[in-house]
């Protein structure tokens, strides 16, 4: 649908409006609003002498006042020419006279009912209904303040946003109450909520360099009103009396509350014939119920902050709204005072979707439900950010929700938008994450097994991961996977980084696995980090390719002048000469290993160079050369795709790519720390051998300066030279 008109940049909105009960009888049957409009607003660029206002076209409008040389009707519209011509930096003001009888559609727009034989009226305008009962631009990008004074009949209480402004009584037992919403709000937001409310009064206690207090009013139905006591029934009480809990306790996760200068309140607006839904309107949730809610009072108060203070840009990112929302359900189980990690896993568990492979973000907003699809946008949103709250952890997740939140206060954003805000707090892209689990259809089909090998003594996990969900049409499905060993001296949480289709990992574990779970938090198979479609472990062989597990270089090994290198694999690769590995240095070029051994029984391997001059040295370990099962090394040293550098395996769980390590030859740097100073001067006096000449220990090879097989005073002489740098 057209979204409000992008020429223009609404600045306040001023409604004065009168609900009127028609009656046939005793019986209501039709509620009239009528009254007028104030629309302050700018041009957005310089040049503008048309503009338009939504309203729908079954109301009616009695005229258009102000800055205004003309208007005119069009579907759901107010066309509208200015006075003259306004640029960006001016202010021009219409007022538009309206009555009418308006819709209903969404979870109710504008709606009314009788309860107890007594009417409630009660506005609930999202998507994209506000216009079906007031004028305003009715869009997701124009915030504005806004006073809303509603007259009804006395004993009615009209309940709408922001500061509480008092009343008037006006003729014919009528009363106006006036509101004003100084913190700037979308439209959709604007609310009404009309009956004989009682209201039961808390306050929020916080601190903001001194201690400070929030009003925080309670509006239940009569009929949930004890009277004597003059306050609400045992049920509504206990949910008001939460609601000062969850303002404390989110404010802690989230930063103070955002509207902290006004209030936060809830009103009954549900039961038969009530709204259809639970709304969380700017300062003040429409709730269908009170009494036994938690979770959803829970859910509206989240919205204040992801929803109302920070607003999805366009309707298709309507998850970042719902799914921080229906996240934090979780989220304040786990910080309430009676709450823990128990009762955050039961709720996010509760909202794992039935099926994990809908699309978060919209791809249609025509229809109320398209929109609000509580598998997808509600569920599968809240476990994008369970998940993504495992992939930084909790210390980086919490800060990047403040990050994001200071950077669009007040703001509407996109998930492009959000995604770019965590990437810039945290330091590295998530824009992968949020690509694959927002803006894609699917989710990851696991097939995975495990074995245990023994090599020089250490134990081995080798494990498989495969992707499967290729053969129903979804892409690969890049994330870190919690692999829990237990062995007989306790259990280990190995993070592995899964970013093919089919991966190899090897893990030095401390002994023979006793169980390994997969993607299990604290071991609960109920648990997971991963939204998963499937998970099995299959027992089909592991056929993996051979990834080094240890490198040691001596670069001084004996007293030959050697340097050796020792690299042992996790397969029996068969063979290993000079043609798989080279050696450059950055000033001295290639070098020759003299000789290269492999030992099958315990799958090491021996390079060895002999008098390698002072240099910088690049090793590589050729993948090609190196095969066992048919397959070519995995010789990876580290991957670089993510931050976290402790993210196992040493190589990236596929076959093909050489190993490559550096390191230094400096003759008198006998602790191969980069420098030479009195530590290495100590090592030198061991292996000095005196005029003599004879030869020097094993070992001693880094003081031999001029690599004649002794350590003499030349080589003393060269090391004054090397130590004091003249």
């Amino acid at each position: 649908r057209d979204t409000g008109d992008p020429n223009i940049d609404v600045l306040n909105y001023f409604l004065d409006i009168e609900l009127i009960s028609e009656y046939s009888g005793q019986t209501v049957i039709a509620v009239r609003v009528q009254g007028t409009s104030t629309i302050s607003a700018a041009p957005v660029a310089d040049g503008l002498n048309l503009c338009s206002i939504d309203l729908n076209q079954g109301m009616n409008v009695a005229s258009v006042t102000g800055d205004v040389a003309s208007w005119s009707r069009s579907p759901d519209k107010i066309d509208i020419t200015l006075d003259r011509i306004y640029n960006a930096d001016e202010r021009f003001d219409v007022t538009i006279a309206y009555d009418g009888y308006p819709q209903s559609s969404g979870f109710g727009a504008f709606n009314w009912w009788t309860r107890n034989g007594e009417l409630v009226i009660a506005t609930l305008s999202e998507p994209y209904f506000a216009h079906l009962w007031w004028p305003c631009k009715d869009a997701l990008d124009d915030k504005a303040t806004m006073q809303t004074h509603v007259t009804v009949p006395v004993p009615m209480v009209a309940v709408s946003n922001g500061l509480d402004l008092g009343t008037d009584a006006l003729p014919g037992a009528r009363i106006k109450y006036k509101w004003e919403e100084t913190y700037p709000m979308i439209p959709y937001l604007a609310s009404l909520a009309i009956t004989q409310y009682q209201r039961y009064d808390l306050q929020f206690d916080y601190f903001d360099g001194t201690p400070q207090t929030m009003h925080v009013p309670c509006y239940v139905y009569p009929d949930h009103w004890n009277f004597g006591a003059g306050q609400p029934a045992p049920p509504e009480k206990a949910g008001c009396d939460e609601i000062p809990i969850m303002l404390d306790r989110l404010s802690q996760r989230f930063g103070i509350y955002p509207f902290v200068r006004e209030k936060y309140g809830v009103v009954e607006t549900g039961g038969t014939g009530g709204l259809g839904a639970s709304m969380e309107h700017q300062t003040i949730s429409s709730m269908s119920r009170i009494s036994n809610f938690s979770d959803i009072l829970a859910h509206e108060l989240a919205h204040q902050w992801w929803g109302d203070e920070v607003t999805c840009q366009t309707w298709y990112d309507i998850w970042l709204n719902e799914g921080f929302a229906s996240y934090s359900e979780a989220l304040f189980r786990e910080i309430k005072p009676d709450g823990g990690i128990n009762s955050y896993w039961n709720r996010i568990d509760s909202r794992r979707p039935f099926n994990p492979d809908g699309r978060v973000y919209r791809t249609s907003i025509a229809d109320t439900w398209d929109i609000f699809d509580g598998n997808d946008v509600y569920n599968k949103g809240a476990w994008v950010l369970h998940m993504l709250r495992h992939v930084l952890g909790d210390a980086a997740f919490f800060d990047a929700l403040t990050d994001y939140r200071d950077t669009f206060r007040h703001d509407s954003v996109t998930t492009d938008e959000f995604a770019a805000a965590v990437s810039a707090s945290f330091g590295d892209d998530v824009s992968w994450f949020t690509d694959q689990w927002v803006m894609e259809f699917g989710s990851p089909d696991y097939e995975w097994n495990y074995a245990h090998a023994v090599i020089n003594g250490q134990s081995y996990l080798e494990l498989r991961i495969d992707q499967t969900q290729n053969m129903e049409g979804y892409g690969l499905f890049t994330m870190p996977i919690d692999i829990r060993v237990t062995t007989s001296l306790g259990s280990t949480v190995h993070r592995v980084w899964n970013d093919g289709l089919n991966e190899h990992y090897v893990i030095p574990i401390d002994a023979p696995p006793t169980l390994v779970e997969f993607d299990e938090d604290g071991g609960s198979p109920e648990r997971n980090w991963i939204l998963w479609d499937t998970r099995t472990r299959v027992l089909s062989p592991l056929s993996a390719p051979p990834v080094i597990v240890e490198t040691t270089i001596d670069v001084f090994a004996g007293t030959a002048g050697e340097t050796t290198v020792d690299i042992v694999f996790s397969e029996n690769i068969g063979t290993f000469d000079a043609a798989d590995i080279t050696l450059v240095g950055a000033t001295t070029g290639q070098h020759a290993p003299t000789s290269a051994a492999y030992s099958p029984a315990d799958l090491s391997a021996r390079a060895t160079f002999t008098d390698l001059p002072d240099d910088a040295y690049t090793l590589t370990i050729l993948s090609a050369g190196v095969l066992a099962n048919g397959k070519t090394l995995d010789g990876e040293i580290s991957d670089a795709d993510w931050w976290d550098d402790t993210l196992l395996p040493s190589g990236d769980g596929q076959p093909g790519g050489d190993a490559v390590l550096t390191f230094d030859v400096l003759t008198g740097d006998a602790d191969s720390d980069g420098d030479i100073d009195l530590v290495d001067y100590a090592e030198f006096d061991a292996c000095f051998t005196g005029p003599s000449a004879m030869p020097y220990p094993p070992g001693c090879g880094a003081e031999d300066f001029d690599h004649d097989r002794d350590v003499d005073m030349r080589d003393f002489a060269a090391f004054q030279t090397a130590f004091t740098g003249q």
